[in-house]
């Protein structure tokens, strides 16, 4: 395994070449840092370019365009919610503007928020169960 930190992976598939990076978690400075890094590795042709964040909040702070989709994690599916009875309120969404669980845009780009596997210690969700996802893309 390696782990990306303000790094780059190319990573062969049957779709085609995948251009992973993987961001350090910043706080102070997050946007300038988001440059730097996206600037750092340039989108490469024919690549579909993945990022991974650890905090769904610096996904706003991307360039425009610069990848097609984010993995991100870090709200625990917002940690207390509605989401077990099939709706997507919880408290964090309710509280900030930090994607908290699921599939949110802007503009072309996609960010996917894993609510996480729970398989941690003990349970301090209410009412916003683990998950395990399966993610198909289709590119096009």
């Amino acid at each position: 395994m390696t782990l990306l930190v303000d790094r780059e992976a190319i990573v062969p598939t049957r779709a085609g070449p995948v251009q992973l990076l993987g961001f350090d978690f910043v706080w102070r400075g997050r946007d300038r840092h988001l440059r730097e890094v996206v600037a750092r590795f340039p989108r490469r042709p024919g690549h579909l370019r993945i990022a991974l964040l650890h905090d769904p909040g610096a996904f706003r702070h991307l360039p425009s365009d610069a990848v097609d989709i984010v993995f991100s994690g870090h709200t625990h599916g917002g940690q207390v919610g509605l989401v077990s009875f099939g709706l997507a309120w919880t408290v964090l969404r309710s509280l900030s503007s930090i994607p908290d669980h699921g599939l949110w845009a802007r503009g072309r780009e996609r960010l996917y928020v894993h609510r996480g596997t729970g398989h941690y210690g003990f349970p301090v969700r209410v009412g916003v169960p683990a998950e395990e996802s399966l993610i198909r893309l289709h590119l096009g």
